[in-house]
């Protein structure tokens, strides 16, 4: 049985330590190179070529959520499974939209991260049981807050557009907007520009006064 090739990205000497023992003793999993930081990690990537990569979300040169998509640019077949101190649901929804195929915390137990680096590395999603707890938890909010919005223009959103337009219109500020997205404030300044070309509004006044008549925001 060929091992899995697998790249720990980890601020913590302790954590690293303690995940690669427990990964090396499942057998079927090959360690195949380590890094602190994003730096260390793209000088190594072309030429380890790791199959699946253990990413940490809190690296000191950045997030590992921000990181996701540029690693597929360089590997688009590389599997990642992110590692987070972590559950919320906005790091795993963000992590899954950029291309991550699971989320595991630092509190699964070692055995929990070696399946779920065998089972991403198979195609599949992987999420730790804390982790569903947050994502059964969201969906159930959810469906309690389901809004129909008819309105022919606001249909012609994408569901990207929709949620940065509802932000926006909340009172959020472009930068407050792209800390919450975990994107940068150039993609939501974009995002707002063919917002407002769809919808046919010039400011961020009329955005409010539209969003409210649609019914997306109240305002009392």
């Amino acid at each position: 049985m060929e091992k899995i090739c697998v790249y720990l990205v980890d601020d913590h000497p302790a954590v690293r330590d303690g995940v690669r023992s427990a990964l090396l003793r499942s057998g079927f999993i090959s360690i195949v190179g380590e890094a602190d930081d994003a730096y260390r990690l793209f000088v190594d990537l072309e030429a380890v070529r790791p199959e699946v990569i253990l990413l940490d979300i809190g690296l000191p040169d950045g997030s590992g959520i921000d990181l996701i998509e540029k690693i597929r640019m360089k590997l688009p077949h590389v599997r990642i499974l992110m590692l987070s101190m972590y559950n919320r649901i906005d790091y795993i929804v963000e992590s899954l939209r950029n291309g991550a195929r699971g989320f595991v915390t630092k509190e699964t137990s070692p055995s929990r991260i070696a399946e779920a680096i065998e089972r991403v590395h198979a195609g599949e999603y992987f999420f730790d049981g804390t982790v569903l707890d947050a994502i059964v938890g969201k969906l159930l909010e959810n469906s309690y807050n389901i809004m129909d919005v008819s309105d022919s223009a606001y249909a012609t959103l994408t569901a990207r557009e929709q949620e940065i337009m509802r932000l926006l219109a909340q009172g959020n500020s472009v930068r407050k907007v792209a800390q919450m997205l975990f994107i940068s404030k150039k993609t939501v300044e974009n995002h707002r520009t063919s917002i407002f070309k769809k919808l046919n509004i010039n400011n961020s006044v009329e955005l409010v006064h539209y969003a409210t008549r649609i019914g997306l925001i109240d305002i009392d």
